[in-house]
């Protein structure tokens, strides 16, 4: 290894650590959207979804499995997420409020009937 990589590397590993403290402080939303963008990059970098699942799973908190489907899921979220956003505050919003209207918790009662839903969660 030459110099000049080793200074790269050492530069690389302060900003990796500097980061991860930013992120230790930040919101959920944020470090969700980081997740988010690195599983999209590792996939992208030819890292295979069982290996991403694997590192997810040690590193929850929360002690959840993560699958290979579900980090296929978030590959296709990063890839969408670098054109638009895929659900819009807006669209957020009017959900969570016909949802409480019709007094279901993640339930899928409500799809039986979509006229029930705002038009807004249809817009993009």
């Amino acid at each position: 290894m030459t110099i000049v990589e080793k200074v790269k590397d050492a530069f690389q590993d302060v900003a990796d650590t500097a980061i991860d403290g930013i992120e230790k402080v930040s919101g959920p939303a944020s470090r969700a959207g980081a997740v988010v963008n690195r599983v999209g990059a590792m996939s992208a970098g030819g890292v295979k979804n069982k290996v991403i699942a694997v590192q997810m799973t040690e590193n929850s908190p929360n002690g959840h499995q993560y699958s290979e489907g579900f980090v296929k899921e978030l590959v296709h979220l990063a890839h969408d997420s670098e054109t638009k956003v895929v659900v819009t505050k807006a669209e957020a919003t009017a959900l969570i409020k016909d949802q409480k209207s019709l007094g279901h918790q993640n339930s899928d009662e409500d799809l039986k009937d979509l006229n029930t839903i705002s038009p807004i969660a249809f817009q993009s």
